[in-house]
């Protein structure tokens, strides 16, 4: 038997590291092997680098195209609300705010009939429900509409996420 594998195997725990260790030692590649291996792994490392710019060109791209389709969403709102305000017709001018008032007086009478209503206890979860989606997209959407928050909370936002994977935060 190989006295380096008879020194592995037979000669105990000790014996069994101190030969592998000689046995990592003593295994080298050829010169010229390593220099491919070198040129190859360079290779591949250029490669890696070309697809992660172009992954970040199309990030950038698509972010551009998101940002192109939030500023003509504004800007469509913009000019209807300038179109109607050329309008003769008061109610036309006035359209947009009777329907904002309608939708938020609906969502507070909504609201407010739970304090007078007793609903069955089945379907408690189902009114729970539809309170949560007329609260949110109803006065949400109030809100987007005359302010536009909506693209600065989603800015402020990802900078606070940027801000905690830079320092290091990890959600669980």
């Amino acid at each position: 038997m190989n006295p380096l594998l008879t020194k592995i195997l037979g000669g105990g725990l000790k014996n069994a590291f101190t030969g592998i260790s000689d046995l990592i030692q003593n295994f080298k590649i050829a010169p010229e092997k390593a220099a491919e291996f070198e040129i190859e792994k360079q290779k591949l490392l250029a490669e890696v680098q070309k697809y992660q710019l172009d992954h970040e060109a199309k990030i950038i791209s698509m972010t551009l195209e998101e940002n192109k389709a939030y500023i003509a969403d504004v800007q469509n709102a913009r000019a209807m609300q300038i179109e109607a305000l050329q309008q003769d017709d008061k109610f036309s001018k006035r359209f947009v705010y009777y329907l904002t008032l309608g939708l938020i007086l609906l969502t507070f009478i909504y609201d407010f009939l739970f304090f007078f209503i007793t609903y069955p206890k089945e379907n408690h979860d189902i009114i729970n429900m539809i309170a949560g989606v007329v609260n949110s997209v109803c006065l949400a959407s109030i809100i987007n509409f005359f302010y536009g928050s909506s693209k600065g909370a989603r800015d402020n936002f990802d900078k606070l996420t940027k801000n905690a994977i830079d320092n290091g935060y990890r959600a669980n």
